[in-house]
């Protein structure tokens, strides 16, 4: 923000109501249940705070509250106390004291409202990670500094305050959903009993419209269904520490978000890069999914209602997205990315999405929405869909999606031990009647994946244009850590992964070509990294067996060639 920091930042409005004396200790003090690494903490210690790719340096036993700021987003970021997550997760006995110190110099400059600092969606996260923090870093010292401890607690059960006169004022969506699980956990902690069943009750009837059948949420993303699961298992302990029976919607979305992160994982132990995840920490999760509860089964194939195939075998994992785009409001973040697929094997990614994180810069937020940033065919390097990106619309109804790809179909079977899908799209028919389909195909034996992207004349449809050519390219982005060689022909392509598993891309299509891309699904900086890309050219009047409209591939796993 430069200048903005201060301006928009600075001015606080008018007083919040303030509480005559601190609330007595809390009655809850549940256990924290991480997302991140313990290490995740480490550059906070050292004195660097990150957010929206950007890093200030405020040292050992500074703080961010008074000085100009590098952006919005980075404000955004700090003042929704996203760092404290990563502080709660670490092991060392510093980070409590770091964790309390950054927040009681916020409560001495920020108590008052403030526009930004207090605006519903940043100030639900930071009532969140405050609550769900506390046990763990930010009451630790309540017997030897009993005066900050209590003006601690003021300081959160007046944000609290405010964040219940403004719950209907937060985003619809996961952020809604995500509030009233917040002030849940705060009527737990309070002994507000009217705040906890008003609250209980919200929340019963965000999960009931969010989180599908299959455990996937209503936004597609594989990331949120995490977030909502490491929310539900705090709010569920603090019910637990009071005595409180949790209601049985509550226990029945953590029945089924359980094994719905299980599906998405591609092998690792993470979460596979579609709309918006990027990849979540192995550890962390596992003991996410422990602490539920639910006992691990054999992972289901199919995700009816979310959208998503799965095809495993011998430890290699293709996930594919067969899912429409998901409705309004819940579309503002999710991604154009028909039958986009994800490959890796033995716990290696090797074909990915762009995917995101929280902690990339903004700006590429919506630029990885596109279809282009995904492995899926591509026609006229124009997205199979739209996004609202300007205007009274954007205002309206955010970055959500105007035109979907859909519908989306797809169907499986399945021969013995090996694995056959098919899905469709019609996201180019409107500017080129032309459908694409795509298949894919895996053995038994996992070593082997073939595939088959068409584009071609719905069945009894007209053509649209006749005797016109369009411009296709079928992307497969591929995992920062995997390298890549170009054959000499042009028709093939020798993939080395960590430990030096190979594997050998194969194309009948008419070009294929080694391009830059990026990858934002870790932590950090956007990581370069490549993309092989089959370039065509399409006929118009065309069902899709010619060679032109019909383009194969595979990627073999190849045990003897050499690392090049």
């Amino acid at each position: 923000m430069a200048r903005a920091a201060r301006r928009d930042l600075g001015a606080p409005v008018r007083k919040l109501p303030r509480r005559a004396a601190p609330p007595p200790p809390f009655a809850a003090r549940p256990a924290y249940a991480p997302l991140v690494l313990p290490s995740a903490g480490d550059l906070i210690l050292d004195g660097q705070l990150q957010g929206a790719g950007q890093t200030i340096d405020i040292g050992p036993d500074g703080h961010p509250w008074d000085i100009t700021l590098p952006s919005e987003d980075f404000a955004a970021r700090i003042h929704s106390f996203d760092w404290l997550h990563d502080l709660a997760a670490s092991k060392k006995p510093a980070a409590g004291v770091r964790a309390r110190q950054l927040v009681d110099d916020w409560g001495k400059l920020w108590s008052d409202w403030n526009i930004f600092a207090y605006r519903p969606d940043i100030l639900s996260r930071r009532c969140f990670a405050l609550l769900s923090c506390w046990g763990a870093v930010l009451d630790g010292d309540r017997d030897t500094a009993p005066a900050a401890a209590g003006a601690r607690r003021a300081l959160l059960a007046q944000q609290i305050a405010r964040l219940r006169k403004d719950y209907k004022a937060v985003p619809e969506g996961l952020e809604r959903l995500k509030a009233a699980g917040t002030l849940a956990l705060a009527g737990a902690m309070l002994s507000d009993t009217a705040l906890l069943d008003r609250s209980l009750d919200r929340l019963d009837d965000a999960l009931e419209q969010q989180v599908s059948g299959d455990g996937g949420h209503i936004g597609r993303a594989p990331g949120a269904a995490a977030c909502i699961l490491q929310g539900l298992l705090i709010v569920e302990d603090a019910l637990k520490i009071r005595g409180i029976a949790g209601s049985k919607q509550t226990r029945r979305a953590i029945d089924r978000l359980a094994p719905a992160l299980g599906f998405f994982d591609p092998g690792d132990g993470g979460a596979a890069a579609f709309h918006g995840t990027g990849e979540l920490a192995a550890a962390p999760l596992k003991a996410l999914l422990k602490k539920t509860g639910v006992r691990p089964s054999k992972t289901f194939s199919y995700m009816p209602h979310t959208g998503y195939q799965r095809l495993a075998r011998a430890e290699t994992v293709v996930i594919v997205d067969v899912g429409d785009s998901p409705p309004g409001p819940f579309d503002t973040a999710a991604h154009i990315a028909p039958l986009a697929f994800e490959l890796s094997a033995r716990g290696k990614r090797m074909v990915v999405n762009c995917g995101y994180n929280e902690t990339q810069p903004e700006g590429w937020r919506q630029v990885v929405r596109e279809t282009a940033a995904h492995s899926t065919l591509i026609i006229d390097d124009c997205s199979a869909g739209e996004i609202v990106s300007g205007g009274a619309a954007l205002k309206a109804f955010g970055p959500a999606i105007s035109r979907s790809a859909g519908p989306v179909s797809a169907q499986r079977m399945e021969e013995g031990e090996d694995i056959w899908v098919e899905g469709t799209h019609e996201g180019y028919r409107a500017s080129t009647g032309l459908d694409h389909r795509r298949r894919i195909f895996l053995t038994g034996d996992g070593a082997d994946v073939r595939g088959e992207d068409s584009l071609y004349i719905p069945l009894g449809a007209d053509p649209r244009f006749k005797q016109s050519r369009f411009a296709f390219q079928i992307r497969f982005h591929l995992h920062p850590d995997v390298r890549a060689t170009l054959s000499r022909d042009l028709r093939s392509a020798l993939l080395i992964l960590p430990g030096r598993d190979g594997w050998r891309f194969r194309t009948d299509g008419a070009q294929l070509s080694l391009e830059p891309s990026v990858y934002l699904g870790r932590s950090g900086a956007p990581e370069r990294c490549e993309q092989l890309v089959i370039s065509g050219d399409a006929l118009s009047d065309n069902n899709g067996e010619d060679k032109s409209n019909r383009v194969r591939w595979s990627f073999k796993r190849v045990s003897n060639e050499p690392a090049p």
